[in-house]
């Protein structure tokens, strides 16, 4: 096995302060950012800091040994698996007993889930598939983190079978830091070439993170500081400088991982590189316990958030709870170390023992996690009946129109779905978000009629159809879909122009879905409620000024008001309630009041578009509820929507809806 000649391998076994300081920076920021800390809307940086710091370990660790002619790929996966896998197996396996006792079968169901994919590794890959408006949203998914420690173990696996091959081929630090660089700048160039029309796969693939690790490697192959007290001095200041001034300008707006990402991931390399043996900034109790316990306060405090958010208890109170909940649990973790140790030891005296002991956990919990999921959370458990939660779960899945029809194709085309698409005529366009997706399911049947006139679906999940708007959260996803949707209709010709959406999420401030208004090549949020209306009424004239032109081809507009709506995923909620018994009657219906108070902007936004263009409204609320409320279930208990404002496909095909039917007419 060839050497690396002149590469670094100092400080491979010792401890640097500086790099368990920058763990506790890392997890600190990551856990306001969970907990809903205005001040930390960039906490997500932390994820970007542990892969550097994992890229500059991992590289010391295998060239290191290299150069000792010790290393071995197998036993690295050994040594990463005893590292990472045990605390993960007990963190599942709390869950899985917990669950069974405290969560619902539904809850239960998709927790065993998430475990299975958790212990392969897989998360980050689930995600990129599933991920969409229709997905459990963030506080229901009781492992979304460790889509992060599926990319590192999926980095782990492949690093080190890469490194062993170029030093066959290379013996020089400059050969292999030049390989290394030019694979980090493919890795980033495929990361800024993916970040606007694949953003999800962006953030959780390993191809487009991978230069995050290897400006890590990149570190440890050139060497660091060595002993020169100003370079450790202003190599630590700047980057530290450069970690929290990114924590400060970025937020959810801002597009990630892209070229802003370079900033903490520069300023942790800056760090790293200082080499600093003082770390006076680390060096303080406080962080010095935080960085050595980060990896645990990573992985537990997000289902810890997750359960405490399911019992519906107050979110002001989440942090200080999980504080007390984790100094509690390392009190007796660290008690029955010192005390199991001696026997562990001597029970555990060979290393293969132990990577055994490890496989059979894994096997066992990931066989747990498999049973719980086969007999779908074990319904059994449930008060009111397996049958119950059937109906309940089926209310969760009732969706219906196809999920592959939704936004822009790569080429730029709209995926457009629809009934009687080659039926000749001019076409019924439906534009806008899911919910404009909700009425396919009226007119959709087995047999569809030759002389009816087409009825086609342009729609994009989370996407506001007004012009100059955007989802705040991931506006690059809906950039360019509006106007070639626009576009489509005017070339079209069409008959009636149908617009309906998640009004009162986008036209509402404060909401929990706020919106970014396009400005040049940004997307910028109101700071206040004064600016937010200036900034919809801007929206407005330029949607107005849109549909204007379109009405010249003699095309009718239909504006459908706003969808009553519900502040709790009632089914989920619903099953949990009904699990421990407690009163589900808000559930069962929204009140009236309260929803045209949530809706009173956005209905006069609305109206005063519709009058401004010549179209005509169409209210669902006058037709779904009655003076006191809207009713969110059938006469059985049966919830009547998906989640907290989509209608169930089965639903709208009912009598009640039936004034939907005119939409089509002609």
């Amino acid at each position: 096995m060839h050497q690396i000649s002149h590469v670094s391998t100092q400080a491979t076994r010792s401890f640097r302060e500086d790099i368990n300081g920058l763990r506790a920076l890392a997890v600190i920021c990551v856990v306001l950012f969970h907990y809903k800390f205005a001040a930390f809307d960039g906490g997500f940086i932390g994820v970007d800091i542990f892969f550097v710091i994992s890229g500059f370990l991992m590289t010391q660790i295998v060239i290191s040994r290299i150069n000792e002619s010790r290393f071995s790929v197998w036993e690295f996966y050994k040594a990463r698996t005893m590292r990472i896998v045990p605390a993960l197996l007990f963190l599942c396996f709390v869950l899985l007993f917990l669950g069974f006792f405290l969560v619902d079968p539904i809850r239960l169901e998709r927790m065993s889930k998430e475990v299975i994919e958790s212990n392969l590794f897989i998360s980050n890959i689930v995600l990129w598939r599933e991920v969409g408006y229709f997905d459990s949203r963030a506080e229901e998914k009781w492992l979304l983190h460790t889509w992060s420690l599926g990319v590192e173990w999926q980095f782990y696996i492949l690093f080190p079978v890469c490194i062993l091959a170029l030093t066959k081929l290379v013996r020089s630090k400059s050969w292999l830091l030049a390989v290394m660089l030019v694979v980090l700048a493919l890795s980033f160039l495929l990361c800024l070439l993916f970040q606007n029309k694949y953003q999800q796969a962006t953030f959780y693939l390993l191809p487009t993170r991978a230069w995050e690790f290897l400006f890590g490697g990149c570190v440890a192959v050139m060497g660091c500081n060595r002993g020169s007290r100003l370079a450790g001095y202003w190599g630590t200041f700047v980057g530290l400088v450069a970690i929290l001034v990114s924590m400060v300008i970025v937020n959810r707006l801002t597009l990630w991982p892209s070229l802003p990402t370079l900033l903490p991931v520069l300023g942790t390399c800056a760090v790293i590189w200082a080499n600093d043996d003082r770390a006076s900034w680390a060096a303080n109790p406080v962080m010095r316990l935080i960085g050595l316990w980060s990896y645990s306060i990573y992985i537990w405090h997000w289902p810890f958030f997750v359960g405490w958010s399911y019992l519906e208890l107050p979110l002001s109170f989440a942090l200080p709870a999980f504080g007390v909940f984790f100094a509690g649990g390392a009190v007796l973790v660290t008690l029955a170390q010192r005390v199991l140790a001696e026997r562990a030891d001597i029970l555990f005296h060979q290393r293969g023992l132990r990577f055994a002991s490890i496989v059979v956990a894994w096997i066992a919990i990931t066989g747990l996690a498999a049973n719980m999921l086969f007999l779908r959370g074990v319904e059994s458990r449930y008060p009111l009946g397996p049958e119950r939660v059937e109906a309940l779960r089926q209310s969760t899945e009732d969706w219906g129109f196809p999920r592959s029809c939704f936004g822009l194709k790569p080429d730029g085309e709209t995926k457009a779905c629809g009934i009687g698409l080659s039926n000749p005529g001019r076409p019924i366009v439906f534009l806008g978000d899911s919910h404009a997706s909700l009425w396919y399911n009226r007119f959709a049947t087995d047999k569809v009629d030759d002389m009816a006139p087409p009825i086609k679906f342009l729609v994009a999940a989370g996407c506001p159809p007004l012009v100059g708007m955007l989802r705040a959260e991931q506006p690059s996803r809906c950039q360019g879909f509006l106007e070639t949707a626009l576009h489509e209709v005017e070339k079209s010709h069409a008959r009636r122009l149908i617009l309906s959406a998640f009004w009162t999420t986008y036209l509402r401030f404060g909401g929990t879905d706020m919106p970014c208004f396009v400005a040049g090549a940004k997307c910028r949020s109101a700071a206040d409620p004064d600016e937010f209306r200036q900034q919809v009424d801007h929206v407005i004239d330029s949607t107005a000024d849109r549909l204007l032109s379109i009405r010249k081809n003699g095309t009718d507009i239909v504006i459908v008001l706003p969808v009553p709506s519900h502040d709790l995923n009632i089914p989920i909620v619903l099953a949990m309630r009904e699990f421990y018994g407690f009163d589900t009657r808000d559930l069962v219906g929204i009140s009236r009041a309260a929803f045209d108070e949530r809706a009173l902007l956005s209905r006069g936004v609305l109206k005063d578009l519709a009058r401004r263009v010549g179209a005509t409204i169409l209210d669902p609320a006058d037709y779904l509820c009655d003076l006191q409320s809207c009713a969110t279930a059938d006469k059985d208990g049966i919830p009547t929507y998906i989640d907290s404002n989509h209608i169930r496909a089965s639903i709208i095909k009912k009598p009640k809806f039936d004034f939907l039917d005119r939409l089509v007419a002609p």
